[in-house]
């Protein structure tokens, strides 16, 4: 049995080198000290949103919400972007409601669905979706305050439905752009903006992945000692 931890060890340390430079290289390219952005990176499919939504805070609540129009979905680097619609009677609409208290730390979440997002779409051979399409309810808030007039948040949802629940398997990321913003990094003040940005998948991390390659790596070898 040590002799297969030791494989699996030596094979996991060999996979995880190139994983830990990485992370090392990023350390270095650290945000200033008042950004507190979780800084996820998006994959696809990812949704578009534009920048006549709205972002507001409200300190007496601590109610934290963007209120935006879906644009566009691409499902891959190699597709072109599909427009998103208005459902007829509905019409289209991103909405994420959190709570954030006043040190600007992500409290929970709002009544019903924290992440929506509602519209019509023809994704061709994948199918033709319309009414709700995404719904999450959140795991985390960031935010950076750029000392300027456009700041930005981002905040990450684990997917609990909707009609293209199956192309986001696990959590989503969400990255806002606020335009015209009034917020100083004070969550003790209500704020507001404009918001526009991206809504796509966030990767499993690389030590979720190392271990299930852990763990299919003593399968592997357990098996190959079965007589």
């Amino acid at each position: 049995m040590h002799k297969i931890l030791k494989k699996c060890f030596r094979w996991l340390m060999r996979q995880a080198a190139p994983r830990v430079l990485l992370l090392a290289i990023g350390a270095g390219l650290t945000a200033p000290a008042f950004a507190a952005l979780l800084d996820d990176t998006l994959i696809h499919p990812l949704i578009a949103f534009d920048n006549q939504g709205t972002t507001t805070y409200d300190a007496t609540t601590n109610q934290f919400l963007v209120d935006a129009s879906p644009l566009a979905i691409q499902l891959t680097s190699s597709d072109a972007p599909v427009l998103i619609d208005p459902v007829p009677g509905l019409g289209e609409t991103l909405v994420f409601n959190v709570t954030v208290d006043e040190t600007g730390v992500l409290t929970g979440g709002a009544p019903g669905d924290d992440l929506m997002v509602v519209g019509e779409v023809d994704l061709g051979a994948t199918g033709f979706f319309s009414g709700v399409l995404l719904t999450g309810e959140v795991t985390g808030f960031g935010f950076w305050d750029s000392g300027g007039s456009t700041d930005s948040y981002d905040s990450t949802f684990r997917v609990t439905g909707g009609h293209l629940a199956f192309l986001y398997p696990s959590e989503v990321g969400l990255q806002v752009t606020s335009e015209q913003s009034d917020f100083t990094g004070d969550f003790t003040v209500n704020f507001g903006g404009e918001a526009k940005g991206t809504l796509g998948a966030v990767p499993i991390p690389a030590a979720v992945w190392l271990f299930g390659s852990g763990l299919i790596c003593l399968i592997g070898i357990a098996r190959r000692k079965k007589p």
